[in-house]
C-alpha cells in the first residue's frame, strides 16, 4: 500500500492523513513529512511495550517521491 503513494501529490497525502506530526526541509529543497503512531508491541513472549511507528514521505516539487517506515508493525495498513 505504501508504494501507491509514490507519484501522488502532497495535497493527496495531506487530504488523506491530515497534518504530519513532523516535517523536515532537506538541502535539496525536498520536504520529509513524518506521521507518528503508537502501538503495543509484544515479541517472543515478552510483555507488551509501547512503540512509536514512524511513517515518512519525501516530497519533491509537491509530488511524493519516496517513503520509509521505522518500528512499524508489518500489518500496518496505511491507505
Amino acid at each position: 500500500m505504501m508504494k501507491s503513494w509514490v507519484g501522488r501529490s502532497r495535497d493527496d497525502l495531506l487530504r488523506a492523513h491530515g497534518a504530519p506530526n513532523l516535517t523536515a526541509a532537506l538541502s535539496s529543497g525536498d520536504t520529509v513529512y513524518t506521521y507518528l503512531t503508537s502501538w503495543n508491541r509484544a515479541e517472543d513472549g515478552k510483555p507488551a511495550e509501547m512503540t512509536e511507528c514512524r511513517l515518512s514521505f519525501t516530497v519533491s516539487k509537491n509530488v511524493v517521491t519516496a517513503w520509509s517506515k521505522a518500528r512499524c508493525p508489518d500489518l500496518l495498513d496505511w491507505k
